[in-house]
């Protein structure tokens, strides 16, 4: 019986192949919670003032979110590169 591709590529191990999941599963959820954030402020019975600034915090979580998860992502596939180079460099001598 076949293996999915992506169940090969997580029993080898790779790295930034985790890396990445890892880092999108953590933003799906987040991502997530602050939508729901956002419905209940919607249904609620707040004054428009206080939906207002409400939801100008949900929003600029989101963007915090995002460019928080962005850099920690980019930061983590550099490290890999970088252990990935040093090794290929160390098997070659």
């Amino acid at each position: 019986m076949k293996k999915l591709w992506i169940i090969e590529i997580w029993k080898e191990e790779r790295e930034v192949f985790k890396s990445l999941i890892g880092h999108l599963l953590i933003f799906l959820v987040t991502i997530g919670a602050f939508l729901f954030l956002n419905y209940i402020i919607n249904i609620s019975n707040l004054h428009e003032d206080k939906k207002e600034i409400i939801e100008k915090i949900d929003f600029w979580c989101i963007v915090i979110l995002l460019v928080i998860l962005g850099v920690s992502s980019i930061c983590k596939l550099a490290i890999l590169v970088i252990k990935n180079l040093k090794n290929d460099i160390y098997r070659i001598h």
